[in-house]
C-alpha cells in the first residue's frame, strides 16, 4: 500500500500537468497497480475541451448582458449561468473519472463534440451573427443548458453501450 502525504498529491498533480499529448506518465505500470493513480493523457484531452465551452457557456450570457442595453435583467440571473455550465459538470463527473470511466476512449472525441457545438452556438451570439434579444432570452438560455446536459448523458450512455458490447464481443 503506498502512503498519501500532501507533498505526494502535490508530485501527482504536477506530473499530471507535464505528462507528454500522447501514451502515458513517466509512472510505471507497477506504481500504479499500488495505488498510485495512473495518469493517461485522455482525461487531459477530454478536460481541455470541456473548459473551453464552459467558458464559452458562462461567458456569452455575461458578455450579452454588460454589452446589450435592456438584456442585463433576463441574462446576469445566477440560475442561468448555473444551468449552462451543467453539461460541463455532468461531463466531468462522467468522463474524468480517476480510476473507470463510462465512455472509455471516446471521452476526448465526445469533449471535443461538446465544445464544437459550443462555439458553433455561442459564437455567433457574441459576434452579433444571431440576433439575440427580447423577454424570453432568458428562457432560451436554460433551455440551451437543459438540453445539452441531456444529450450529455445521452451520448454517454449510448458510448457506454457501445464499449461494453466491443468488450463483449471480443
Amino acid at each position: 500500500m503506498a502512503t498519501s502525504s500532501p507533498a505526494r498529491a502535490v508530485a501527482l498533480v504536477a506530473t499530471t500537468l507535464t505528462v507528454p499529448r500522447c501514451g502515458r506518465s513517466h509512472l510505471s505500470e507497477h506504481s500504479a497497480n499500488q495505488g498510485d493513480f495512473a495518469v493517461t493523457a485522455s482525461p487531459r484531452r477530454a478536460l481541455y475541451p470541456l473548459l473551453v465551452g464552459a467558458a464559452l457557456a458562462v461567458g456569452t450570457p455575461a458578455y450579452l448582458g454588460i454589452t446589450r442595453a435592456g438584456m442585463a435583467g433576463y441574462l446576469l440571473h445566477p440560475l442561468i449561468f448555473g444551468v449552462l455550465v451543467l453539461p460541463y459538470l455532468v461531463a466531468a463527473l462522467l468522463w474524468l473519472p480517476w480510476r473507470t470511466s463510462l465512455a472509455g476512449e471516446a471521452e476526448p472525441v465526445l469533449a471535443g463534440l461538446l465544445c464544437f457545438a459550443a462555439v458553433v452556438l455561442y459564437v455567433p451570439m457574441i459576434t452579433g451573427l444571431w440576433r439575440t434579444g427580447g423577454d424570453m432570452v432568458g428562457l432560451g438560455f436554460l433551455l440551451i443548458g437543459l438540453v445539452t446536459t441531456a444529450c450529455v448523458v445521452f451520448a454517454t450512455i449510448v458510448a457506454s453501450i457501445v464499449r461494453r458490447l466491443r468488450d463483449w464481443m471480443s
